[in-house]
């Protein structure tokens, strides 16, 4: 049953892959059709065809008393194969050649003609002619019909072949068909196009919609997030993973792509004291701060210059930068941002706090390595990572997801962010 449900998973897969680049394959095969049907009628010199038609017996000559055995049937259906065997051969080829006086070797006229028997078991011959010049197709044929017979005659004693038909002028070419061609040229667009767009979809592993994100590993996607648009359920849902009383730390986090964690974490902050909660925004990664861009804020002093003594507490903290939110931008740039994150003076600043805020919001650092997932840990109970539609690979993903597991950190959950800007793009109104 696993296996089967594993099947139809993959199968829907690869028909929304398909539906979703329709236009793509669309395009591709016309354009396919479309050069086809241009080669075939610039670079496919036309072929026109003619025939002369025999009727071939084992006598000579004919008289009304003469009485036609079917024995004599038998044997013209047999000389019909040795006669079209006959046409192909040098003998015959070398003196169609120096009868028709056009030039052609007798090897390019072996490519020229073929001979078969018009209906089984018949006495019917016919000699087929082809050549990009309709003229010089008749005037072959006519040769054919004028010096073949009597060459092989020679060789097959006491057989015969009537001219029936006489080839006509071909009015019309019959290859190439363009149509035909296109359609070729179409269908082989179409089969590369789709083959193409299986390969893409096999081997890109970004992630393309928040069901698929919760099913390939096994965490919530607590909020699909565009603008300003899903933060009722991201904060709705945040609310409901913690059982414990007081102050909850969430830690915004990502894989390090710039999926929008900074972006994320304020609205989220502003979400929840927006529901008459008191949020402090702390932007703890100085190494890509944006808290100060999103709010408008004046980013120094801000956390980083706190821990190392350059400021107080209340010179960085920004009070009500929303109603019931403040916020501490990043500050300046640390040479080891995660290394000064780890420190005691940031756990003391913590846990100083969580006595005046009924949530901390962190903007954390990209889980992207051991120690950022130790700092995950101690800085939050719990980990939100930001996952950009399109744009986040699994196997980032999954990276962090290891790193996290590792450090015993709590993943509650992913954020499906499918907004194309970057988080320092334009401040929240």
């Amino acid at each position: 049953m696993e296996d089967q449900n594993d099947t139809q998973i993959d199968l829907a897969k690869v028909v929304k892959a398909i539906f979703r680049k329709l236009p793509v394959i669309g395009a591709i095969t016309v354009i396919f059709a479309l050069a086809a049907y241009a080669y075939c009628l610039w670079f496919m010199p036309p072929v026109y065809s003619t025939h002369v038609s025999f009727n071939v017996t084992n006598y000579q000559g004919y008289s009304e008393s003469m009485k036609v055995q079917s024995s004599d049937v038998t044997t013209s259906n047999i000389l019909v194969y040795s006669y079209a065997a006959m046409m192909k051969t040098d003998r015959v080829l070398d003196e169609v050649a120096k009868n028709t006086g056009l030039g052609y070797s007798a090897a390019q006229l072996s490519s020229m003609i073929s001979a078969s028997g018009m209906m089984d078991e018949t006495q019917l011959l016919e000699v087929t002619v082809r050549c990009n010049r309709p003229d010089h197709a008749q005037t072959i044929a006519n040769v054919v019909a004028d010096v073949a017979p009597a060459v092989i005659q020679e060789v097959i004693k006491g057989s015969s072949a009537e001219v029936i038909d006489y080839p006509k002028l071909p009015s019309r070419p019959i290859s190439p068909n363009p149509i035909r061609i296109a359609l070729i040229g179409a269908l082989i667009g179409l089969v590369l196009s789709v083959a193409g767009v299986l390969l893409a979809e096999k081997f890109d592993l970004r992630i393309k919609s928040a069901e698929g994100l919760a099913a390939d590993f096994d965490r919530p996607v607590l909020g699909t997030v565009s603008g300003g648009e899903g933060y009722t359920e991201l904060k709705n849902n945040i609310r409901f993973s913690f059982t414990e009383r007081g102050c909850r730390r969430v830690a915004v986090t990502d894989t390090g792509d710039g999926a929008g964690k900074e972006r994320v974490a304020a609205r989220l902050a502003s979400a929840l004291a927006g529901d008459g909660k008191r949020v402090l925004l702390i932007d703890a990664d100085p190494g890509r701060a944006g808290i100060d861009g999103i709010f408008g804020l004046n980013p120094l002093p801000g956390l980083s210059n706190v821990l190392v003594g350059d400021a107080e507490l209340g010179e960085a903290m920004r009070k009500d930068v929303r109603p019931g939110l403040d916020a501490i931008c990043a500050g300046s740039v640390p040479p080891s941002p995660v290394e000064l994150l780890g420190c005691r003076e940031m756990r003391a600043l913590t846990d100083g706090l969580a006595d005046g805020y009924d949530y901390i919001i962190l903007s954390a650092p990209a889980a992207v390595g051991e120690a950022e997932g130790r700092l995950l840990r101690e800085l939050s109970h719990g980990v939100v990572s930001v996952v950009r539609a399109r744009s986040t690979g699994t196997d980032k993903i999954r990276a962090a997801a290891d790193i996290l597991s590792a450090a015993q950190a709590r993943l509650i959950g992913f954020v499906y962010n499918t907004d194309k800007k970057n988080a320092r793009e334009a401040q929240i109104k």
